[in-house]
């Protein structure tokens, strides 16, 4: 895979998304490339602690960066407005992206929650409607600079995952942006009926499964107030080893 941006967009919340950035850094680190992680908007932490992309940085030896980080635990737009803190506009998000990009082989780019989870604040548009500032936004955006770039889906494995995965697919598709595959966020090493019967069905649908995060992987950390990363250096040598067989449709 080619693309020097790669849009990591979950199905929703706590799907396995920062883990699975961790991986597919860590695997393309082991390929001799030098990459960075971006979050756009980090919720739900203060500024003295480590965030998403903190830790798959961590986890992966990629570099982490960050647009704007909040306390609240919320959407975006909801906590700057909580917070009477201003969000940067997606200009700036894109300009980050882009300067990241002349100085690193590949940039990772993970959202917050689902795909049409606003960034920034919503633009005003005709007929009193807002227009969207979200992932796909950003998206389109970086596109238009004529980079390579691909999106994967980070879904969940049990009951659920076929309605928000394919609506996210469809509305990707709708935006006239592709969908190179899906990483399963957290596979059980046992898949119950549910679970295995989803594989199928996604699969059947069109769908390319990259890959799957074995359940477990990654989380020896403490997620809150007192979030940090609890991983010995043996732990984390072995992620970077492990992380390029888990996903082998992202060689």
């Amino acid at each position: 895979m080619s693309a020097r941006i790669i849009n990591i967009v979950g199905t929703d919340t706590d799907v396995g998304k920062t883990i699975a950035t961790a991986a597919i850094a860590a695997a393309r680190i082991t390929r001799g490339e030098k990459v960075a992680i971006f979050k756009p908007t980090q919720t739900g932490l203060t500024a003295s602690l480590p965030g998403d992309a903190q830790l798959a940085a961590a986890l992966s030896g990629a570099e982490a960066f960050e647009g704007a980080r909040l306390r609240y635990p919320m959407a975006p737009v909801a906590a700057a407005h909580r917070e009477n803190k201003p969000l940067p506009e997606l200009r700036e998000h894109q300009d980050r992206v882009e300067d990241l990009l002349g100085r690193f082989d590949t940039v990772l780019v993970e959202g917050a929650g689902g795909v049409l989870v606003d960034l920034a604040e919503p633009l005003p548009a005709s007929a009193g409607e807002c227009r969207s500032q979200n992932q796909a936004d950003l998206m389109l955006a970086l596109a238009a600079v004529g980079v390579p770039m691909v999106t994967v889906i980070v879904a969940r494995a049990g009951l659920g995952t076929l309605n928000h995965t394919g609506l996210t697919a469809h509305y990707l598709a709708s935006r006239g942006l592709d969908v190179t595959g899906i990483v399963i966020g957290a596979a059980p090493a046992h898949p119950s009926p549910v679970e295995a019967s989803n594989l199928e069905h996604l699969e059947r649908s069109g769908l390319t499964i990259l890959g799957a995060i074995p359940e477990g992987t990654g989380k020896g950390f403490i997620v809150g107030e007192n979030e940090r990363v609890l991983h010995s250096p043996e732990e984390i040598a072995e992620f970077r080893a492990q992380a390029p067989s888990w996903l082998p449709g992202l060689a």
